[in-house]
């Protein structure tokens, strides 16, 4: 790979509690150093937070004699100045990695300034870039990666979590009943989700598309109105709803499930075992000490999620939703795999692949060999660097 060696990053990120963020920026910062990038990670937990040390690490940046640019998350860093937005003022470049759907964010992508450039972790969100209000040629794809593969990760024998699942679960009601309840008083909003209802239950379905094909007859400023008002709250029914299919459909199997839970999910699925909430350094420890990793996300079927590639990297089993990113990969990665479409399978499907421990050792090696070459950090970080050397050349070429 290239070298970005006079290059130098500031990346700038919020602290959450279960630090899943936070670990995703560091170990982003890990991959820009391996590339020679001189990167420097500041957690900040809002734009009041030691502004006079923000001040001197964004001066710092301004000033070095090389290519510099800055890396924020989900378009939070937003420091203005009398005349205006700070990055459009002294022309430092900004690539803005948002984590999940954009429409979650949209009150900050409005305020971006010029220069700035978007990584999307989904397909589909590069398709509707402009429905964010964002210039297509300034996006560019960044599914979520992960870091460098386990020198020596653990055999099957070693591994004493047979099945994990990492991740928070709500109790749901039937989709009617969840209409109902959250959109009360809204019947144009009830409407188009009755309407969709059997559309979006489809395995393959792209939920955000088909909301905006719905709602297309309306003016973009409508249509991203309703968007705020209905995707959060359906995408969230949606993957609590297919988190207890899922695992309901696993009957004969004890998953590790690390994440909150409501009480009344626990009660539904006492065969399996709930450790709670947990940080992300505790999950990914459970990750390479388990065999199979569930990851149950419907609503991104086109991109990367943190937690396909971190179980990757510590040599678990991925298990996962229907998703067009991965149609290759799973043709070559043995432990890259599809969820069935048929739920009643799952028992059949997990029994087969926890079959030939010997088998899961073997196939482990080739598995973390073509992660290892297509998706660490340092893979998705290099396309941002060359993207920004197109863009801004006197600022980010080596």
């Amino acid at each position: 790979m290239t070298s970005y060696t006079n290059v130098k990053s500031l990346i700038i990120t919020n602290p959450t509690l279960a630090a899943s963020i936070d670990t995703m920026a560091l170990d982003i910062a890990a991959a820009m150093r391996k590339l020679g990038v001189g990167a420097r990670v500041f957690m900040s937990s809002g734009e009041k937070d030691n502004p006079d040390l923000v001040k001197n690490l964004l001066e710092e940046i301004r000033i070095h004699p090389g290519p510099s640019f800055i890396l924020d998350i989900n378009a939070k860093l937003k420091i203005f100045t009398e005349s205006g937005n700070f990055f459009d003022e002294v022309g430092i470049p900004k690539f803005s990695f948002m984590t999940d759907n954009p429409i979650h964010h949209i009150s900050n992508l409005q305020k971006l300034s010029k220069n700035s450039l978007c990584g999307m972790v989904s397909l589909e969100h590069i398709e509707y870039s402009q429905l964010f209000g964002l210039n297509s040629k300034k996006c560019i794809f960044f599914p979520h990666g992960g870091p460098p593969a386990l020198v020596e990760p653990r055999t099957t024998q070693e591994r004493e979590i047979e099945i994990l699942f990492a991740g928070n679960i709500k109790g749901v009601h039937s989709f009617e009943e969840w209409i109902e309840g959250t959109f009360t008083g809204e019947h144009f909003l009830k409407s188009i989700l009755l309407e969709l209802h059997d559309i979006i239950d489809y395995p393959k379905s792209r939920v955000f598309s088909i909301l905006i094909k719905k709602l297309s007859h309306l003016s973009v400023s409508e249509i991203r109105h309703i968007l705020q008002k209905i995707f959060c709250p359906l995408e969230r029914f949606l993957i609590d709803r297919e988190r207890i299919k899922v695992l309901s459909a696993t009957k004969k199997h004890k998953v590790t499930i690390i994440g909150g839970v409501t009480k009344d999910v626990v009660e539904a699925l006492p065969h399996h075992n709930f450790l709670g909430e947990k940080s992300y350094t505790e999950v990914m420890d459970a990750m390479s000490r388990s065999k199979i990793s569930l990851n149950i996300v419907p609503t991104f079927r086109s991109g990367g999620h943190e937690r396909m590639f971190y179980s990757l990297a510590y040599g678990s089993l991925l298990l996962t939703d229907q998703n067009d990113y991965l149609e290759k990969d799973q043709l070559v990665n043995p432990f890259i795999n599809f969820l069935p479409v048929n739920l009643n399978d799952m028992d059949h499907i997990l029994a087969q692949k926890l079959s030939d421990t010997k088998d899961l050792d073997n196939l482990r090696k080739i598995a973390i060999d073509h992660y290892s070459k297509n998706h660490t950090w340092e893979h998705r970080i290099v396309p941002v660097l060359d993207m920004l050397c197109e863009e801004y050349s006197s600022k980010i070429c080596p």
